[in-house]
């Protein structure tokens, strides 16, 4: 089964110029790399921890309150996957320098289900 879900990292850091901007997303990429190319850190973060495959796809881009990071996560496990939104918001917190990060997470419906 697959479960789907939209999450978006607003740092509320607006970065002027080319360079810092380049040199943040590359941030937010590596940070979201490290979280979802890692077992221990996703099954940190989901219930029930029997997750098959783990895929995300990611786009920084700056808005007009800051940066953000946007993704798609899908999970194939044998039931429905439920990800904590406070868990992942503690560990990427943890791991970037953006202390008034907010996160949005959203459940996708899959056509199939």
């Amino acid at each position: 089964m697959k479960t789907t879900y939209y999450i978006a990292c607003h740092t509320k850091q607006h970065y002027p110029d080319t360079d810092s901007y380049t040199r943040e997303a590359g941030k937010m990429v590596h940070a979201l790399q490290q979280i979802f190319g890692d077992r221990e850190k996703i099954l940190a973060i989901t219930k029930p921890d029997c997750i098959e495959q783990c895929h995300c796809e990611a786009e920084i881009v700056q808005e007009e309150e800051g940066l953000v990071g946007k993704c798609v996560l899908d999970l194939e496990s044998p039931s429905r996957i439920l990800l904590d939104k406070s868990k992942f918001s503690a560990v990427l917190k943890a791991i970037t320098d953006w202390p008034g990060m907010k996160i949005e997470k959203r459940a996708v419906a899959n056509e199939f289900d």
